[in-house]
């Protein structure tokens, strides 16, 4: 599972791998993911679509992107 947050409202997001959210979090889930959002996040990111990709070194990559 996975939490976002906003970092200090400079439009930067942080993504942490978490085993649960806080108290207050909402929950996204789709597909058996659940991705936790902070309150501060929720507003920026309600039109965005969140996008993960493997490489080719094994590591996870990911990408907010414009919901269609």
């Amino acid at each position: 599972m996975e939490c976002i947050s906003s970092q200090d409202g400079d439009g930067a997001f942080a993504l942490a791998a978490v085993a649960a959210g806080e108290p207050g979090d909402s929950v996204v889930e789709s597909a058996g993911a659940k991705v936790y959002l902070e309150q501060t996040a929720v507003a920026p990111l309600d039109d965005k679509v969140l996008d993960a990709a493997v490489d080719q070194a094994g590591g996870v990559q990911f990408q907010l992107g414009q919901q269609p």
